[in-house]
């Protein structure tokens, strides 16, 4: 899965995104939180490599996703950032 493909498949979930007060992106599923990569398989946000693994979406790409979702303190690409916001409804 291309970064493309995953921002418009990410655009078609439920508008029910936060942003949360630590910066992460998350939305409530179940009993628990979804990041931007496991919401797209239904899983956990702890589960997010099973998830990249399931949908295709490589390594260094995978990172890059949960690097800008999670607001990750060791940087992250702005842009992608931006990007996720967006696909979330929340920009």
């Amino acid at each position: 899965m291309t970064l493309e493909q995953f921002l418009e498949a990410l655009e078609k979930t439920p508008r029910d995104w936060r942003h949360r007060a630590d910066g992460r992106i998350r939305r409530r599923w179940a009993f628990t939180a979804q990041c931007p990569i496991t919401a797209l398989c239904n899983t956990r946000a702890t589960q997010w490599d099973i998830a990249a693994e399931s949908l295709g979406i490589c390594g260094s790409l995978m990172d890059d996703i949960v690097a800008a979702a999670d607001n990750d303190e060791d940087g992250y690409n702005f842009e992608l950032r931006d990007k996720l916001l967006k696909a979330c409804g929340l920009a």
